[in-house]
């Protein structure tokens, strides 16, 4: 523990080594080698400068915190007295009348009112009424939400939006008579998602039902389209080219376009 370390790179601990020597004519500078003990104390002059700083830094800050709280308590008590009111809340609230708006009242963080706002939904859900939930929904709808309400909103907003959804989805499947395992399948589930939301279940039901039956050595392409005049124009798919639709047909907006008005035209079912 008593020894000193040596921390010069190849170079003794010498007399010689702390003075400039000459070699060749030329001066060399070699390196100075500290004990432990220097070091040691370098570190500790460093750490006391360093608390010093920090010490002085603090204390300007805590200054200028008093100063400012201080001068927020010379605004309260003017306002009380000129307005009337006791408290910091009577005051708040006359500033919400005042200028139309909502004070925060408590110090929160953010991320926290989200999932407080989330377990409360999942609280109104949990209660299994719809109808409960579809009034706490139109009431936070009604009102200016604070972020955990927001939450609250939110979450409701999709899982009824998302219950509403299945439900006519189910409903439609049974008055049209669709094959449910078609409908639940992952292929027709794939293909439903390249349609709009506001493309019926059925209509995407019948064009997945031509598709799916037609040969790959015969596909539609959008050029057949323009091979003459009369195609062009016309605003409907024969049964043929309809039949011959593949997927990346489907891709094309004006095909698609074109394939929803001839389902609707031939093919809508009653």
């Amino acid at each position: 523990m008593d020894e000193e370390k040596d921390l010069s790179v190849d170079t003794e601990s010498t007399d010689e080594n702390q003075a400039e020597q000459v070699q060749d004519g030329q001066e060399v500078q070699t390196e100075k080698t500290y004990t432990q003990a220097e070091i040691d104390d370098m570190k500790a002059k460093w750490g006391r400068n360093f608390q010093n700083k920090l010490d002085k830094a603090i204390s300007r800050k805590m200054r200028d915190i008093d100063e400012e709280n201080f001068k927020k308590d010379q605004l309260i008590n003017v306002l009380k007295e000129q307005t009337q009111r006791q408290t910091i809340d009577d005051l708040l609230d006359m500033s919400e009348k005042q200028y139309g708006v909502t004070i925060q009242r408590t110090k929160t963080n953010k991320n926290d009112e989200k999932v407080l706002g989330k377990h409360d939904a999942e609280e109104i859900l949990g209660i299994q009424d719809v109808e409960y939930a579809e009034n706490e929904l139109n009431r936070l709808a009604g009102i200016k939400r604070t972020e955990r309400e927001e939450e609250t909103y939110s979450v409701l907003k999709t899982d009824l939006e998302t219950r509403k959804a299945e439900a006519q989805r189910k409903k439609e499947i049974k008055d049209k008579g669709l094959d449910e395992t078609i409908v639940e399948s992952d292929d027709f589930k794939a293909f439903e998602k390249k349609f709009s939301k506001d493309t019926s279940l059925s209509d995407i039901y019948d064009i997945f039902e031509k598709i799916s039956g037609v040969k790959e050595e015969k596909p539609f392409s959008a050029g057949s389209l323009k091979d003459t005049k009369s195609k062009q124009t016309d605003e409907f798919f024969t049964a043929d080219e309809f039949n011959a639709l593949t997927d990346k047909d489907l891709d094309d907006p004006k095909i698609y376009e074109k394939a929803m008005k001839t389902i609707k035209h031939n093919y809508k079912r009653d």
